[in-house]
C-alpha cells in the first residue's frame, strides 16, 4: 500500500484501482524475498537481534539525529546542508554496516578494522552524529539559507523572521 500510493500513483495517476492492488502485491512480494534474503547476513552479524536490532539503529539515526536537531536549534542550517549530513551519516552508516559483514576479509591488526569494525557501536554512533553536525554546519555556512535569500522583509513589518518564536521551544517549555 506504501509503495502503490506514495511513488506508483505518483507517477502513474491513471492507474487503475486493480493495477494498484496488482503493483501492490508485488511490492510486497520483493520485500519478502528481501527480508529472507537478509537473514543469513544477520546470522552473520550476531547470535541476538536485539544487538542487531540495535546495531543496525546505530547507523541510520545519527544523520537523522543531527538534521532534526540543527533544523530545529539553529537558524542557520540549509536544506543543502541537511541533506548533506544526511549523506555523510547514510554513507558512513552503510560502509561500517557493510564491513562488518565482510569482518573476516579485514586484518584484524590494521587501522581500518579498529576504527570501522571493532569500534563500539555507541560510541560510532556518537562519532557519526558529531560528524553529521559537523557536516551540516560547514555546508551550511557555503549554501544560501531559504530564510536568507527568499524573504524580504521590509522596515515597516510589525515582527522581523529572526525574532520569531521557536515552536520547539515554546513546546519544552509547554511541558
Amino acid at each position: 500500500m506504501l509503495f502503490t500510493v506514495d511513488f506508483y500513483k505518483k507517477y502513474n495517476p491513471e492507474a487503475s484501482e486493480r493495477r494498484l492492488v496488482h503493483i501492490g502485491r508485488i511490492a510486497t512480494a520483493v520485500v519478502v524475498i528481501l527480508g529472507i534474503a537478509w537473514i543469513p547476513i544477520m546470522r552473520g552479524m550476531g547470535q541476538v537481534l536485539y544487538a542487531y536490532l540495535q546495531d543496525v539503529q546505530s547507523l541510520l539515526a545519527p544523520g537523522i539525529a543531527a538534521v532534526f536537531f540543527l533544523g530545529v536549534f539553529w537558524q542557520g542550517a540549509t536544506a543543502m546542508g541537511g541533506l548533506a549530513g544526511l549523506t555523510v551519516g547514510f554513507v558512513l552508516g552503510m560502509i561500517r554496516l557493510f564491513s562488518r559483514i565482510f569482518e573476516t576479509s579485514f586484518d584484524p591488526n590494521g587501522v581500518y578494522y579498529h576504527w570501522m569494525i571493532a569500534t563500539n557501536w555507541l560510541h560510532y554512533c556518537i562519532f557519526l552524529f558529531l560528524l553529521c553536525l559537523l557536516t551540516i554546519v560547514v555546508v551550511s555556512q557555503f549554501t544560501p539559507s531559504l530564510a536568507r535569500s527568499s524573504y524580504r522583509i521590509s522596515p515597516t513589518a510589525p515582527a522581523r523572521l529572526s525574532n520569531a518564536p521557536r515552536p520547539a521551544l515554546a513546546g519544552i517549555t509547554g511541558m
